[in-house]
């Protein structure tokens, strides 16, 4: 039998949620507020966090009672344990979409500014 999947869907709607607002203040070369830098900094980690706890329940790969709190503190280290433990070579996919995903509000901030910057050189360029 094998287990159920547990689907990214959620996962990559927040996301998509915290890179909005990241590339938003990126390209409005805006500074958050304390609140807004800690949601944005921290949501998508706890989002990676919460799923893959979801995706543990399913799977059942680690016997922790509280694996969400595991995959918090110390994610960069479980992310590849826990994808090629759960899937296999399959893992490596899985992989790069968490980090990613964990990492959205940088690179999302850094796609805003870029985004401006071409912005004001295609304005200098047409005047």
């Amino acid at each position: 039998m094998s287990p159920r999947e547990v689907p990214l869907r959620t996962l990559y709607r927040a996301s998509a949620i915290f890179a909005v607002f990241a590339i938003g203040y990126g390209a409005l070369r805006l500074l958050p507020s304390p609140a807004m830098n800690l949601l944005l900094s921290w949501g998508p980690l706890i989002s990676v966090a919460w799923w893959l706890t979801a995706d543990n329940r399913q799977r059942r790969v680690i016997g922790a009672f509280d694996a969400g709190l595991l995959f918090y503190l110390a994610w960069p280290l479980t992310l590849p344990w826990y994808a090629l433990r759960s899937r296999g070579r399959a893992g490596w996919a899985l992989l790069a979409q968490l980090y990613l995903l964990s990492l959205v509000y940088p690179l999302g901030f850094i796609l805003g500014e870029l985004l401006r910057w071409f912005g004001e050189l295609l304005r200098w360029r047409l005047h």
